[in-house]
């Protein structure tokens, strides 16, 4: 352990020189800490999505849809009419 003598001259310590850091090197850290994903894209336009979005937009009212019926088979018909015929 050394001793400290308050008369002892004491020789100077070098300091390593002091680093100056911009703002811009402060921000560009800051960015890349915080993950900052781009902007988003912006909104495609011009002829072409226009005319896309007129080729896809319905200008008359959507119709009803369509009703299910059933499948109906004339030979099977014909074989349940001759059973039943058949019963009575």
């Amino acid at each position: 352990m050394q001793q400290h003598h308050p008369n002892a001259a004491t020789a100077p310590v070098a300091t390593p020189p002091s680093t100056l850091i911009t703002e811009h090197e402060v921000r560009l850290a800051t960015t890349a800490a915080a993950g900052v994903t781009a902007p988003p894209a912006p909104a495609p336009t011009g002829d072409r999505t226009t005319w896309w979005q007129r080729l896809w937009t319905r200008t008359d009212p959507p119709r009803p849809r369509r009703r299910h019926y059933p499948a109906r088979y004339r030979f099977l018909e014909d074989a349940a009419m001759a059973r039943e015929m058949h019963r009575l």
